[in-house]
């Protein structure tokens, strides 16, 4: 198991996990990207659905953008009410260093997708690029995001 300063592998597979569906194994992995989730893996935009997918500690999470196209990335909090649309509490946030508000996940007109640093204590690499708080990157299929040191993958559908 990974210690919590050290980026986390998605492909890494754990015995515990929360209630979802767990990808492949890892030598079936790439292939059951490329046939189960990708419509093209050099695309660089999100389908009409607005839908792509994450890779969070070996299990694959599906989400969709509304018309609104923000997504708040973080962890929620009761004792402070904090809400975030995609919470990474269920894959040890705290442990990793993941911010209540961390990142932000927003859709343009023409279907691109972008992360924002939202201003984190540990902050966001993108691509192994780490990001400027408050300015938004372009996401590209298969890069991986690192919220504090908690590593995802994300494809587009």
């Amino acid at each position: 198991m990974t210690s919590p300063t050290e980026p986390y592998d998605p492909t890494e597979v754990e015995t515990k996990k929360p209630k979802t569906k767990q990808i492949p194994q890892k030598s079936n992995y790439l292939h059951f990207l490329k046939t189960s989730i990708l419509t093209d893996p050099d695309e660089d935009s999100l389908d009409i659905e607005r839908t792509f997918i994450l890779v969070i500690r070996g299990i694959r999470e599906e989400f969709t953008v509304t018309n609104a196209g923000d997504l708040v990335v973080g962890r929620t909090s009761l004792d402070d009410d904090v809400t975030v649309d995609i919470d990474l509490v269920p894959y040890g946030a705290e442990r990793y260093g993941v911010s209540r508000n961390h990142a932000q996940f927003t859709l343009d007109d023409r279907k691109h997708l972008y992360v924002t640093d939202l201003g984190s204590t540990n902050g966001t690499m993108l691509a192994g690029r780490r990001l400027k708080p408050n300015v938004r990157s372009l996401i590209h299929n298969g890069d991986k995001i690192v919220f504090g040191t908690l590593m995802v993958q994300i494809y587009f559908r």
